[in-house]
């Protein structure tokens, strides 16, 4: 019996690769981290204690955050280098004020190092 060559086999979409769940767990762990971080900025006063900066400050940091984990959880291959570039941007700013802390920087390289290692290999970008 001849199949119709533009035609999927039943049950391919179960097949095809999906994301990693460590990219899953980073994408949701990463959400939860933006949602504690605007509530905390909600309601603590350490806008205050920061100046005027600390809301473009949040905005900048959380949306390239947010817009990286976006890209992650869809799976494109830009949002692979924009996680980094994201925290680094973040941790660029705390460095200035003085506050960046070893341990942080060690966190988000772990982070970093395990979501270059899911990188999908075909999608480009090296």
């Amino acid at each position: 019996m001849a199949q119709v060559p533009d035609q999927e086999p039943p049950f391919a979409a179960f097949r095809k690769p999906s994301r990693p769940w460590q990219v899953t767990a980073v994408c949701l762990a990463g959400a939860l981290l933006l949602v504690a971080t605007w509530l905390h900025a909600a309601t603590s006063g350490q806008g205050r204690a920061f100046g005027p900066g600390y809301v473009p400050y949040v905005l900048v940091t959380t949306g390239s955050l947010a817009f990286a984990l976006w890209g992650l959880w869809r799976i494109r291959p830009w949002a692979f280098w924009a996680l980094p570039l994201a925290m680094a941007v973040d941790d660029a700013i705390v460095w200035a004020m003085g506050e960046l802390a070893l341990g942080v920087v060690i966190a988000q390289t772990g982070v970093v190092l395990l979501v270059l290692l899911f990188r999908p290999r075909g999608s480009g970008w090296l």
